[in-house]
């Protein structure tokens, strides 16, 4: 399902996204294959995920927030970039979730997108 939001919303995700990051209050979940593959191919090593999180922008955005559907998973709200890197465009999927009561940033993915990406605001 398609969620798109104002682009003062987006801008409100964001800030909040990179405080979290900036503040150390940030986790990396992209251990999945192609999460790894993609980082190789593009010669992005995980220690700079971050940095390119916090380059993000309202223009970069193109989806959410969504609910956290697994139940598995602490509650949080999904949200979707994609961004151009060394000549690839990555598909970026971060949460922010509550954390004893401080707000976290997640990135559950980050790889090279496996299909367009339609930008809500570009």
């Amino acid at each position: 399902m398609s969620v798109i939001i104002p682009i003062e919303d987006v801008k409100k995700y964001l800030l909040r996204i990179k405080e979290a990051v900036s503040s150390g209050k940030y986790r990396y979940e992209g251990r999945r294959w192609k999460n790894v593959r993609s980082l190789a191919v593009a010669g992005v090593l995980t220690r700079h995920v971050k940095e390119y999180i916090l380059l993000l922008t309202y223009l970069d955005y193109f989806n959410g927030p969504e609910d956290e559907r697994d139940p598995n998973f602490p509650p949080g709200k999904y949200v979707f970039f994609g961004l151009a890197i060394n000549g690839h465009e990555f598909f970026i999927k971060l949460k922010l979730e509550k954390n004893d009561n401080e707000e976290w940033c997640v990135c559950i993915s980050f790889h090279i997108a496996e299909g367009p990406i339609y930008y809500a605001y570009k």
